[in-house]
């Protein structure tokens, strides 16, 4: 799947997510530095809930119809 990954937080909790080909989203991971998934959403959404994290970097993958993309998400 071609295209990047952008996640945004404007100073509230959801974090906005897009693909830059425009696809659908169709579920979202996110996982801690040691590779462990915390948080498992389905659905095609384009929003997510981080309030359950501590600050602190994490990968965000992204499930869409054409493949997966994955980035960092730092929740501060």
């Amino acid at each position: 799947m071609g295209g990047g990954l952008a996640a945004f937080n404007e100073g509230g909790i959801p974090v906005s997510v897009s693909i830059e080909d425009g696809g659908i989203i169709k579920g979202i991971n996110i996982y801690n530095q040691i590779g462990q998934r915390l948080i498992h959403q389905t659905g095609t959404t384009n929003t997510i809930d981080v309030s359950i994290l501590p600050h602190g970097m994490y990968i965000m993958e992204i499930e869409a119809a054409k493949g997966k993309v994955s980035g960092k998400l730092m929740i501060e």
